[in-house]
């Protein structure tokens, strides 16, 4: 069955496309994040050029360490929150493989894009939940202990591994 070409919204026409570039993320049509990943990939790899200079010219490593966080880590988790969480397994390897390369320039272990998914993850819960007004504030509703959140029920997995149920999740795990 063929999609239709476009759909009318509000009055206004919107067109189906195969991929679209919303604020530096990529959408495909699919959620796969298949052409996220590879944009990200090639901007890390170009980085990671100047960072083994950097490594070739004996530039400490407090630097090397200042120069990964700066200019490859944030290319790694920009719009984190967003992605990681349906990402397939290929594709987190794939980012995590500059993770491991760059620990290893580095001489530091950096922190792995799982902790920081879930440090994002966190901060933007409760940052929402800070905000009386938010639109997803409903969605953290408290359990009659008032200790825990209600975790919302979902059928299909692509549901269940997105923002709100993941975020709960981690909230209700970390111990109070």
């Amino acid at each position: 069955q063929q999609p239709p070409q476009h759909t009318v919204i509000s009055g206004d026409t919107v067109d189906f496309v195969q991929k679209y570039k919303y604020l530096g993320t990529i959408i495909d049509n699919r959620l796969t994040w298949e052409d996220n990943t590879d944009a990200i990939c090639s901007k890390a790899a170009q980085r990671l050029f100047f960072l083994r200079k950097l490594n070739y010219f004996q530039v400490d490593n407090t630097i090397l360490t200042l120069f990964y966080r700066s200019f490859i880590e944030s290319i790694l988790v920009f719009s984190l929150v967003c992605w990681f969480g349906n990402l397939s397994v290929k594709n987190k390897n794939r980012l995590s493989r500059f993770v491991n390369i760059c620990s290893k320039i580095t001489g530091t272990q950096q922190a792995s894009l799982s902790l920081l998914y879930d440090r994002q993850l966190r901060r933007k819960a409760h940052s929402i939940m800070s905000i009386e007004d938010h639109p997803l504030r409903q969605e953290f509703e408290p359990l009659p202990s008032g200790r825990r959140l209600k975790v919302p029920k979902f059928r299909t997995n692509r549901a269940k591994l997105s923002f709100v149920p993941r975020a709960i999740s981690l909230l209700n795990s970390v111990e109070k």
